[in-house]
């Protein structure tokens, strides 16, 4: 209907009336089309209906996609991202991959995730902040140990809030009290002001044990 082709619009607002009969806005709309139709070169458009200059319809979210196609696209942005980042030093391709590792695990995209932290870690085996973040990865996909692990790794090389998190954590959950409230204390030690540390103290004093 924007470009003036108000045989095709008229096709398309009828096939959306078959797909949804009680579409408000798609009868509304066929009413503009139709309005428009009788517009002639001779006709002012200031005679047109109202509607055909008033109706302004929203934009429609696409209901159904490929996900084929999505994970094709994705594939070649992060071919393309591999190319840019392999110009950088090793340092700073290990950041920014564990950054991307980040940004999908706050999506709850663990294999995304996981994939970013490796190549963090392939890139720059010294990155502290993605062994962390692997180490988060495993604990979400219920591998205590592998998370220990890949924690006490992050630890040997920097010592850092996640990885003291995720060890608080594990040994919460297996109710060990008095190493969990060690490992929250040394994240505070750390970050006084971090809110996952200051939850997770207080969880404990919840369950009555106090941080050392």
């Amino acid at each position: 209907m924007r470009r003036g082709d108000f045989a095709g619009a008229q096709r398309e607002v009828d096939l959306t009336l078959q797909l949804r009969p009680a579409d408000m806005e798609a009868a509304e709309l066929k009413t503009s089309i139709s309005a428009g139709r009788h517009i002639t070169p001779s006709t002012k458009p200031s005679a047109a209906p109202a509607a055909s200059s008033d109706f302004a319809p929203l934009e429609r979210i696409r209901r159904t996609y490929s996900e084929a196609s999505f994970r094709q696209a994705a594939f070649q942005l992060d071919q393309m991202r591999a190319v840019r980042l392999a110009t950088l030093p090793p340092a700073e391709q290990a950041a920014q991959y564990t950054q991307l590792g980040h940004d999908y695990l706050a999506q709850g995209l663990i294999p995304e995730a996981e994939q970013e932290f490796q190549a963090a870690i392939t890139a720059d085996a010294s990155s502290a902040a993605a062994h962390a973040g692997l180490a988060q990865v495993r604990e979400r996909s219920g591998s205590t140990t592998d998370a220990r692990a890949e924690a006490q790794t992050s630890l040997n090389l920097h010592p850092n809030v996640p990885a003291y998190l995720v060890l608080a954590r594990i040994d919460l959950q297996a109710n060990e009290m008095a190493s969990s409230a060690a490992n929250v204390s040394k994240a505070l030690q750390l970050e006084p002001k971090d809110t996952a540390a200051q939850g997770m103290r207080q969880a404990l004093q919840a369950r009555g044990q106090s941080l050392p």
